[in-house]
């Protein structure tokens, strides 16, 4: 059986709080990278390979080409890990916004946005403004994971350090981390 609630009687200032609560409630920070932003990295790639010399461009030439994954699809191999490809999981997005030090970082925005709300008179401009500053935030603790000591990551193989000339993981050129953007959506 379902619980049933009969409204009788609404206080003066109830109505305003139900507006204020929808207003933060239709409202979601994302963060991740758009279906927009998914192509771009076959672009970063030739085009950064232009830039290069020797071996590092034929591999660059090579990635960008024989590569029919985008930016999103990687990103998401990289967080899960690939068995057939002998890859580790190296997640991203979920550790960078539950990481304690990320998070004091975000939720004053957040906070901010809440506090924007419940005003008596709310300025949605101003909560969009402050959801959009968290999305920042949260977007660059997520750019920050992959060189941040405390995303417990494994080392690259000996191998892979070999080919690729650096012991980065997960970091080539940069264009996987330069995708990962933040948007402010209306959930409704």
């Amino acid at each position: 059986m379902q619980p049933t609630i009969t409204v009788t009687k609404v206080r003066p200032g109830m109505k305003a709080l139900a507006n204020s609560l929808e207003l933060l409630t239709r409202k979601r920070v994302l963060v991740g990278i758009p279906a927009t932003n998914a192509m771009e990295r076959k672009r970063q790639l030739m085009s950064l390979a232009q830039t290069m010399t020797g071996k590092r461009r034929r591999r660059t030439e090579h990635m960008a080409v024989v590569s029919p994954i985008n930016n999103a699809e990687l990103l998401y191999i990289l967080s899960n890990g690939s068995p057939l490809k002998h890859i580790p999981p190296a997640p991203v997005i979920e550790p960078a916004l539950t990481d304690k030090q990320n998070q004091a970082k975000i939720l004053p925005e957040l906070k901010a946005a809440a506090q924007a709300a419940m005003q008596p008179k709310p300025n949605p401009a101003l909560v969009e403004r402050q959801l959009k500053l968290a999305g920042i935030v949260a977007e660059n603790a997520c750019k920050e994971w992959f060189t941040n000591p405390r995303n417990n990551w494994p080392p690259n193989a000996p191998s892979t350090i070999k080919a690729k000339g650096s012991s980065r993981r997960n970091i080539d050129t940069s264009a996987l981390r330069q995708a990962l953007t933040s948007v402010v959506v209306d959930s409704k």
